[in-house]
């Protein structure tokens, strides 16, 4: 190669790097320009298929309108107020949701778990999983166990009181008729999204981007992100929801791909004779296939009509009221790849605060995922039920551990302390009365947890 055939070889090579270069960052540009495209594209863009995310939520009371609710109840309301207020900041929740699936495998993994907490610390817990062969269901506070039922187990219930066998369904096959990808009518339906796209225009036209945070994974990370914020009120909230509806109902690609697919799922029922293992006469089926294959339109804008109808009766009750409905806050952020990081929820209404924060943790190959429960630490539902002896049995171990986890447990014993603590700004006798309480707690315990076992019946 000669020199000038060189010089035109690199000339071409940094035209078309610095173009990609170009290109990426243009496109970035264009896009973090405008909020909503900001946030329309980072929503859209990404399809994952797995995500570990955390909740963590928050109370709040606003003193001054606590006050003016508290003056028919306490000789200083003022001092109430503080005292409810200071309480109140100290509920908490916290959970977790692992979700995985994979259409190709037919597999599915999800859990989610919630935790009310006081001070920190968790006073009752509950946890629930769910594979395509098995589903948990847990509580720490209650019992060590979790309590499990698998696909087997369910189906065999079902034919021991039924007759119905689905364990000779193939599953499936109905499974893929909902892997759309290539199906002409959710192309339709995707490519036509304008008039969605109009309504959350509309809706989000004072979205704002701020500035860059860092949000904290699980793992201690911390990633880099822009945040997207807007504020809306509840008509506004319950408006573009009526919108939305509203747009759905005359969606035609909508209803066309709903109507296709629910007559789908019937006709691969007759051509599979799975209505004989259903116990369903053919004919059946059948009719079902024509009526909705008449009455499909007719059935649908009832149905969207009386959606709609609730959320339009809400707006109605909330103009009528003579309350402060307060707003929304909403803030999003979005790392460099686009993807949604962390969704944030601040509700203000008649002096009630909750914020409610969703982290993304992990997404697709990063998630990590773990057998729901081991035999040897686990219950089958189905034992339970078969076994009145042993259902009875595991009913008063629980109720006993979960007494004994709450009564004893950190969170209501540092409640307990705080209303003690706190109570010290309150009139005599209504400080009095609540120390009294905490007194009668602390005292007596076990005569608390057993007079709550004897009401129990266990």
């Amino acid at each position: 190669m000669n020199k000038k055939s060189i010089i035109i070889t690199v000339a071409v090579l940094c035209v078309v790097v610095v173009g990609a270069l170009g290109f990426t960052l243009g496109k970035g540009i264009i896009i973090k320009s405008n909020p909503v495209n900001y946030l329309l594209y980072s929503a859209t863009q990404n399809n994952h298929t797995a995500y570990d995310a955390t909740l963590k939520a928050s109370l709040s009371v606003d003193e001054a309108t606590l006050t003016d609710s508290l003056s028919f109840f306490s000789a200083e309301p003022e001092a109430m107020a503080k005292f409810v207020t200071s309480l109140v900041d100290q509920i908490s929740f916290s959970g977790d949701i692992v979700m995985k699936t994979n259409m190709d495998q037919k597999e599915l993994f999800l859990t989610e778990a919630l935790s009310i907490n006081y001070a920190d610390q968790p006073l009752i817990d509950f946890g629930i999983g769910l594979t395509q062969e098995q589903i948990a269901i847990e509580s720490k506070t209650f019992y060590d166990k979790s309590f499990t039922m698998s696909k087997a187990e369910l189906f065999q219930m079902i034919k021991d009181e039924s007759g119905v066998d689905l364990s000779e369904l193939h599953f499936n096959k109905y499974i893929d008729l909902f892997d759309m990808e290539k199906d002409p009518l959710f192309k339709a339906l995707v490519k036509d999204y304008k008039g969605y796209e109009t309504i959350l225009r509309d809706a989000l036209v004072n979205l704002e981007k701020g500035d860059k945070v860092s949000v904290l994974l699980s793992n201690g990370k911390e990633i880099k992100c822009d945040e997207l914020q807007v504020s809306m009120t509840m008509d506004e909230l319950l408006k573009l929801y009526v919108d939305l509806l509203s747009e759905a109902k005359t969606d035609e690609n909508l209803k066309a791909l709903l109507k296709s697919k629910t007559i789908e799922v019937l006709n691969l029922v007759i051509s599979s004779e799975d209505y004989k293992i259903l116990q369903i006469e053919k004919s059946e089926v059948e009719a079902a296939i024509v009526e909705i294959d008449t009455n499909f339109d007719t059935e649908w804008n009832k149905a969207m009509d009386e959606m709609i109808a609730t959320y339009q009766d809400a707006q109605y009750q909330l103009s009528q009221s003579m309350v402060d409905i307060g707003t929304y806050n909403i803030k999003v952020a979005i790392d460099s790849k686009y993807n949604i990081r962390q969704l944030s929820y601040a509700m203000d209404m008649m002096g009630f605060n909750m914020v409610q924060t969703v982290t993304y943790n992990a997404y697709d190959n990063d998630v990590v995922t773990k057998a729901l429960s081991l035999p040897e630490n686990s219950i089958s539902i189905i034992d339970m039920i078969e076994d009145e002896g042993l259902a009875s049995e595991i009913g008063n171990d629980m109720v006993d551990q979960g007494l004994t986890n709450i009564i004893e447990g950190e969170a209501l014993n540092q409640l307990m302390s705080d209303l003690k603590t706190n109570s010290e700004i309150l009139p005599a006798d209504e400080r009095d009365g609540i120390l009294s309480l905490v007194d009668y707690f602390f005292e007596n315990k076990d005569l608390l947890k057993d007079m709550i076992l004897s009401n129990t019946g266990l």
